[in-house]
């Protein structure tokens, strides 16, 4: 079966050549992605934990790699083993890769892809699959006289189950030791007094980051994907999806679920990057999540990275020192975190990783670099974190008594309450999700809450709607440490849509434009697909949307409300209304603010 997707142009045939039947395919125009050319054989049966070898002759007009795995042949599509490359010449050759099955399918596929990164042809011959036992020690090998090659990834597969455990078992132990060795000369040698960190939970194990002073990790929502050259300032895209839509497969059960148990656990590289329009809702979800599970250090990733401080506007991905609804809401995420406004959860739920199973994790390919043994391939579902604390017991520490197990837990949405009551996260209106904060001195809704109403006792909150249909972040806080119906000063934040001035965000691979940024005139369209903006981020100022809202805070009167500007000083009273026992007022564009101060007399 040949498949060319989305603008990629090829032909195809089977001619005689060389003596052979031979598929020939010629690449004409390349798509926004390599694996827009591709072709397969369906129909297969896979069996889990069995390995098969993968015979067959290529050539190409011009170097050229391909990629070889199985794969479902049927939605969602899913890697049903190990990935090969495979580097082809102008010269025929034959090539032998071994595949292992992560996975059992009655109707699985050997795919053949990567053929869209190079307007050339390919040509391909003699295919078989055939279930293979591998080969303990190759020609010249002697576990006697030392000369056990190093099992490259691209044969590793090759090898026989125990001698891949081996191997393993054998890296696993030399990282453990550089990291320890390492640990030991800092600390003891030189004398260090700072905490020490190894690497990240994911690209290291969490058995061996236990070793160190703190357990940490990263995560991003839709990073920046580059189908061509890596970092490719002309060629990217991020997926426009807000996070709020997909509770259990974002970032919050990715981080909790690397939790080790007694251990310090931050967060030290942590965004939605930009142009993403919902990127506001980054740090107040980190910031009350990390509160929920007691996490001991969150990092936005990053303050800004060039020269250029007071350039105004968005410089890129990552930076959050020119992003006024980035910035704003780290009011917010701290009070929540740092001040502890939202509580951690009350029961704790473990589970056991010991350094054999990690080790066996990797040694069947259960897991890969960036994604090492976690909770989740223990089985513990991404639901839990959202609702109760969660760790990882690691080596010989004692499971903490009072911990429950992930099989006596009962979770999962549309609806996933915190057991202390303070957070939901609900998606019970399918793609119009909403995180609701609910504490003594912080309220905040993250989402979409247009058009809803949210009582949160001393405060109601009626979101409008907004550029997004329905989406901003909204958050009250105190400033002088009071709980909200006693606070004299209270800040009120309220974002949505940000992009520079002249920004112009495409639909990637064509020339849709689904976002144009002009001071008179904000046109922006639906669209849950991959973005860009790539020659075209604007220039200065950044434009931020004022959020409409009504509020109502509970007093019998003696409160004032400002817009306050751009450096939080007081520009413009807002009206408000006493009615019922409540002061009630509405924000909006007219104030042209993200930020206002409410005042108790």
């Amino acid at each position: 079966s040949i498949e060319v997707h989305d603008g990629a142009q090829a032909s195809y045939d089977i001619v005689k050549l060389d003596g052979m039947k031979v598929l020939r395919i010629e690449v004409l125009k390349k798509g926004s992605a390599n694996w827009h050319v591709q072709f397969n054989y369906p129909g297969l049966t896979i069996e889990e934990g069995q390995t098969y070898v993968v015979t067959f002759m290529a050539r190409s007009d011009d170097e050229a790699t391909i990629l070889v795995s199985l794969r479902q042949a049927h939605e969602p599509w899913k890697a049903l083993s190990n990935v090969v490359e495979v580097k082809l010449t102008r010269e025929w050759r034959t090539y032998k890769i071994a595949l292992a099955a992560l996975g059992s399918d009655s109707n699985a596929r050997l795919d053949i892809t990567n053929l869209g990164a190079l307007e050339i042809t390919y040509y391909f011959a003699n295919f078989s699959l055939k279930p293979f036992a591998g080969a303990a020690l190759k020609e010249g090998e002697s576990l006697e006289r030392g000369t056990i090659n190093i099992f490259t990834l691209s044969e590793y597969w090759s090898r026989p189950p125990r001698a891949r455990r081996d191997w393993i078992e054998f890296l696993w132990e030399l990282e453990r030791d550089y990291f320890m060795d390492m640990y030991r000369f800092l600390k003891n040698e030189l004398g260090v007094k700072a905490l020490v960190i190894g690497t990240i939970a994911g690209c290291s194990t969490l058995n061996i980051m236990a070793g160190l002073d703190v357990v940490d990790t990263h995560a991003y929502w839709q990073h920046p994907v580059f189908p061509g050259r890596p970092w490719d300032p002309n060629n990217w895209y991020v997926i426009n999806e807000p996070m709020v839509n997909h509770p259990e497969e974002g970032t919050i059960p990715w981080l909790a679920l690397r939790r080790v148990y007694g251990k310090p656990f931050t967060v030290t590289e942590y965004n939605h990057p930009a142009p993403n329009m919902y990127d506001a809702e980054a740090y107040v979800t980190l910031a009350t999540y990390a509160a929920l599970q007691d996490w001991d250090g969150i990092f936005a990733f990053d303050y800004g990275c060039l020269n250029d401080w007071d350039s105004r506007r968005i410089r890129g991905y990552f930076d959050i020192d020119q992003h006024p609804a980035k910035m704003a809401t780290l009011i917010l995420a701290h009070m929540i975190f740092v001040r502890g406004d939202v509580k951690p959860a009350h029961e704790l739920i473990v589970e056991e990783l010991s350094p054999e199973s990690e080790i066996e994790l990797i040694a069947r390919g259960k897991v890969w670099a960036w994604d090492l043994p976690s909770g989740r391939h223990l089985g513990m579902s991404p639901s839990t974190p959202l609702i109760h604390r969660v760790a990882i017991v690691t080596g010989e520490v004692a499971k903490p008594h009072t911990a429950i197990k992930p099989s006596s837990i009962k979770g999962g949405g549309p609806v996933y309450e915190s057991d202390n009551g303070q957070v939901i996260w609900s998606c019970s209106e399918g793609r119009r999700g909403v995180i609701v904060v609910n504490t003594t001195r912080t309220v905040a809704i993250v989402g979409f809450g247009g058009g809803k109403r949210f009582d949160f006792g001393t405060v109601i909150i009626q979101p409008g709607e907004t550029l997004l249909g329905g989406y901003a972040v909204i958050g009250l806080t105190t400033v002088d440490d009071k709980a909200l119906g006693e606070s004299r000063r209270i800040l009120l934040v309220a974002v949505g849509y940000v992009a520079n001035t002249g920004m112009e965000v495409r639909e990637y691979g064509s020339s849709k434009v689904v976002a144009r940024i002009a001071p008179s005139n904000v046109r922006v369209e639906t669209f849950n697909g991959k973005i860009t903006c790539s020659g075209s981020w604007g220039r200065a100022p950044t434009l931020v949307e004022g959020v409409r809202a009504t509020i109502a805070i509970r007093a019998e009167g003696g409160v004032e409300v400002w817009a306050l500007d751009n450096l939080g000083n007081r520009k413009a009273r807002v009206p408000v209304d006493v009615k019922g026992g409540r002061v009630n007022f509405t924000i909006g564009p007219e104030y042209e603010t993200i930020w206002y101060e409410v005042v108790r007399k």
